[in-house]
């Protein structure tokens, strides 16, 4: 005869482990560890470097952060700091073809006409004015028959040769000598309608602004001395 039991409605609620929901949320995260690391695995193979990623990409350790790193400056490139070559200045004239050359008067200084433009042809420039300056002393008179003497010392700005200079005084002199030297072709003489107006003249040597000329004029009464100048032109 076979026994029944009889089932209790606690008995007929009551469920397994995997059955409840505390069970159920475990069981997934099993599951998902698991599925997780079997991916996990298939991808690792093709995650393996090849051999030419590991040449291409080789290993560095870390420098710990307590050694200094040195680091090599960057030679710099070096500039050439020379300065350009300034072009030689061309100071010739250039004609064209077509271009007419048409000259208006002669001389060292002349306009021309060269392409239209007015141009001037020069040559040295001109020496400064001939001019003298003098100075004069009462001296002692080497000629008896004068009572009085007047050195006049000359001096003039450029050279000058043949020499003539012009003696003026507001009395008559007398006679007048000229110091120091041999002088070529020397000529001395009065204006004959006024013996206040001396001169005194000579080819050689000539005149020259570092050295002087000594001019003594002598008469009888004091005189004084108004001009000393040149003598220009024939």
């Amino acid at each position: 005869m076979t026994e029944q039991r009889r089932v209790t409605p606690a008995d007929a609620s009551a469920k397994k482990w995997w059955e409840r929901p505390l069970g159920i949320v475990a069981l997934g995260v099993v599951v998902a560890v698991v599925g997780g690391l079997i991916v996990w695995l298939i991808s690792r193979h093709y995650d393996k470097p090849t051999l030419s990623t590991a040449i291409e990409q080789p290993r560095t350790q870390p420098i710990p952060p307590s050694v200094p790193i040195a680091k090599t400056p960057l030679a710099r490139p070096s500039v050439s700091t020379a300065s350009p070559t300034k072009p030689q200045q061309d100071n010739s004239v250039h004609i064209g073809d077509r271009t007419t050359v048409s000259q208006s008067s002669t001389g060292d200084c002349s306009p021309n006409m060269i392409g239209g433009t007015n141009t001037v042809n020069c040559g040295p420039p001109a020496p400064p004015p001939l001019h003298y300056t003098w100075s004069t002393k009462d001296v002692k008179s080497q000629k008896p028959e004068y009572k009085f003497a007047k050195a006049i010392v000359v001096q003039t700005n450029i050279v000058t040769q043949p020499v003539s200079i012009a003696v003026r005084a507001d009395g008559e002199i007398e006679d007048l000598t000229v110091c120091c030297g041999v002088f070529m072709m020397e000529s001395i003489g009065n204006d004959t309608n006024d013996k206040r107006k001396w001169f005194v003249s000579f080819e050689a040597p000539a005149f020259r602004p570092d050295k002087s000329l000594l001019v003594t004029v002598f008469s009888e009464k004091p005189l004084s001395i108004l001009a000393v100048m040149p003598i220009q032109g024939p």
